[in-house]
């Protein structure tokens, strides 16, 4: 019997470290002791230390620490497989890590793991996670700037779409956008010269209105105007942003015929346009096409809106006949527009058709001959 009490003791004493080894095993326990900087930012290197806690009451052996980075996080400094011997009853040691964090990360809390296994058992582990704040930066960009209509002209009025996008990595909240005109030409509508958005989160887009009107005597020129865009940022600290936007009012151009009026004394034929719209015409030339023949060429520097002027041709009575004009908008684009005249049938002074002032002038001739001879004969 003393025999049996002995054997079980010695078996007992044999069993305690492996006894010991499973309990510390499910004693170590791993903490996050510091972060620098707090919170990570993306695009820039974080620095993190760990305290790697025995909470038994046992001597804990032959440990390793493996770090498992996975994105938004890469080890840069630091052994990925840490081992230690011993790690005391009731005592922490410290690991220290330097990871980078992906330019594209967004903001969040991200799950570090780490593997804790005997050395000669790597496959069978316990894994443990680090949790680490990333906090990403709001960066905002005007990234369209379209107009309703397409062109804007002086006493229109004017709804311009602005795209505002989030291409940081960090959300922006309670986004409000204000637009200031540089010129009292641009009035907003009411309240058209704000908006609130709302919250514009990383990597997201939103386009917005805003309701201009337009001085009837706005030039033809780009307005410079402000974007001012207000937001709280991941921080929770409010943020400004100012950008300029170019707004152009060109007008459009409107030709119409005033008068087609044949110059006897000058030989050619006179027709005045009117350019009726509110934008300036440059670069004019006026081409007169008669049956399909151009006739003539004329040239103008520039047609301002609301002005007339009074092109040349060689005269011409009779003929279908149409006013070809090339000129450059004020966007600098290359128009065409043709008027059609229609069948020129212009009288001769006393009313007479062309034909009839040639019969004139034939009989003016043969009269002048006529009595030259017959004067000369009288003479004789």
């Amino acid at each position: 019997m003393k025999s049996l009490v002995l054997l079980s003791a010695a078996v007992f004493l044999a069993a305690l470290p492996a006894l010991a080894c499973a309990q510390i095993s499910s004693d170590i326990d791993m903490v996050l002791t510091d972060q620098t900087p707090y919170p990570a930012e993306p695009g820039a290197n974080v620095d993190i230390e760990l305290g790697l806690q025995n909470n038994g009451y046992g001597e804990a052996s032959n440990l390793a620490v493996e770090i498992v980075p996975a994105s938004p996080f890469s080890l840069v400094k630091g052994d990925r497989v840490k081992t230690y011997p011993t790690i005391g009853a009731r005592s922490t040691v410290k690991l220290t890590y330097t990871l980078l964090v992906d330019d594209s990360a967004l903001a969040g809390d991200y799950d570090l793991e780490f593997k804790l296994y005997n050395p000669v058992t790597p496959e069978s582990y316990e894994s443990k996670e680090i949790e680490i704040t990333v906090l990403g930066e709001t960066k905002l960009i005007v990234g369209m700037v379209e107009t309703t209509p397409e062109t804007l002209e002086p006493g229109g009025r004017a709804t311009i779409h602005v795209t505002i996008d989030n291409v940081g990595t960090g959300d922006a909240r309670h986004l409000e956008v204000r637009m200031n005109a540089s010129s009292d030409d641009l009035v907003p509508v009411l309240s058209g010269g704000m908006v609130y958005v709302g919250d514009l989160e990383a990597g997201e887009s939103k386009t917005i209105d805003l309701h201009f009107n337009i001085d009837p005597d706005a030039d033809q020129d780009t307005y410079l105007s402000t974007l001012t865009i207000t937001y709280k940022d991941e921080d929770n600290e409010e943020s400004t942003d100012t950008f300029t936007i170019g707004i152009p009012v060109e007008g459009t151009v409107t030709f119409e015929i005033v008068s087609i009026e044949p110059s006897f004394t000058r030989g050619t034929l006179e027709i005045e346009v009117a350019n009726k719209g509110t934008g300036d015409a440059k670069s004019v030339e006026a081409r007169l096409v008669v049956n399909g023949e151009t006739v003539g060429v004329d040239y103008l520097s520039q047609l301002k809106a609301t002005k007339k002027t009074t092109f040349d041709f060689p005269l011409v009575m009779s003929g279908k006949a149409e006013l070809v004009i090339n000129y450059m908008e004020p966007g600098l684009d290359k128009k065409t527009v043709s008027k059609d005249l229609g069948p020129l049938n212009l009288a001769a002074p006393g009313g007479g058709t062309t034909t009839t002032l040639v019969f004139v002038i034939i009989l003016a001739v043969i009269g002048y001959f006529v009595w030259k001879r017959y004067f000369r004969k009288r003479k004789r």
